[in-house]
């Protein structure tokens, strides 16, 4: 399964018709669990679609074929989210903040992995990655939601709170 784990991904569409232990393999989802041990990287753009029957969000990916200038979405394990969680792009992450809490997916896993807790529940979050920093912007309530700001540094994945400045002091 190694060998089959290094081929491109735009070749793993027709390497499913080999075998069905293969094309298990690949379709179940455990390739990307296999690629990421061995170190195997390819770029590729992560989609996600809301569903309007369930309202969850399916995730894929967009790979080049590999004869030709055509494309197509590939079905990624990802998991569920809700629709009103704050997705933010990092690196090779995809980082969840969300009711349910903060944690991230790593692209090529796509294994979730738990992160540290927020000081505190956002309301309506608004987010931005700047210098391996995960800031969030949002308070408890509607009335502070832009005054209460707390950054996530990913190296040492610790959350600090930024001072709030009044009117007053400004």
């Amino acid at each position: 399964m190694q060998c089959i784990a290094r081929v491109p991904l735009s070749s793993q569409g027709s390497m499913t018709l080999i075998s069905k232990n293969i094309k298990a393999f690949i379709n179940g989802g455990e390739i990307f669990h296999v690629r990421s041990r061995l170190n195997v990287k390819e770029t590729s753009i992560l989609v996600g679609m809301k569903s309007d029957e369930n309202n969850s969000v399916n995730w894929y990916i967009l790979i080049k074929k590999f004869c030709n200038d055509e494309y197509l979405l590939r079905r990624v394990p990802f998991p569920p989210i809700s629709g009103k969680d704050a997705l933010i792009a990092a690196g090779n992450r995809v980082l969840v903040l969300g009711d349910s809490g903060f944690f991230y997916v790593e692209g090529g896993s796509y294994k979730k992995k738990v992160m540290s807790k927020t000081k505190a529940i956002h309301y309506d979050p608004i987010t931005a990655v700047i210098d391996d920093k995960v800031y969030v912007f949002g308070g408890c309530s509607s009335e502070d939601a832009l005054n209460y700001v707390e950054f996530l540094d990913l190296s040492t994945n610790e959350w600090e709170t930024i001072p709030y400045l009044s009117k007053t002091e400004s």
